[in-house]
C-alpha cells in the first residue's frame, strides 16, 4: 500500500493548488509554481498548521513567533528529524 502523501499548497499567478510533494517537484515546479511560504500565512492558518503537526505552542504568542516556530518545524520535517 502506498504511503499517504501530505498535501502542500502551491501558487502561481494568484491561483492556489494543493498537491503532494512529489507531484510538486516533478510537474508543477518546472512550470513556475512555487510553494506558499510560511510568511504569507495568516495567524489562523499558522495555528492550524501547528495543530496539524501536533506542535506545542502558545496561541497568544505573536504571529511572527508562531511563523518562526512553523518554519523551524517544517525544516526539521524535511531533514527527517
Amino acid at each position: 500500500m502506498a504511503e499517504k502523501q501530505e498535501l502542500i499548497t502551491i501558487e502561481r499567478d494568484g491561483q492556489e493548488l494543493e498537491v503532494d510533494e512529489r507531484r510538486f517537484r516533478l510537474f508543477y515546479k518546472p512550470l513556475g509554481w512555487v510553494r506558499q511560504t510560511v510568511k504569507e500565512l495568516t495567524k489562523t492558518e499558522v495555528i492550524e498548521e501547528l495543530k496539524k503537526r501536533e506542535v506545542n505552542f502558545d496561541p497568544k504568542a505573536k504571529v511572527a513567533d508562531l511563523r518562526s516556530l512553523l518554519d523551524d518545524t517544517i525544516a526539521a520535517e524535511q531533514k527527517g528529524e
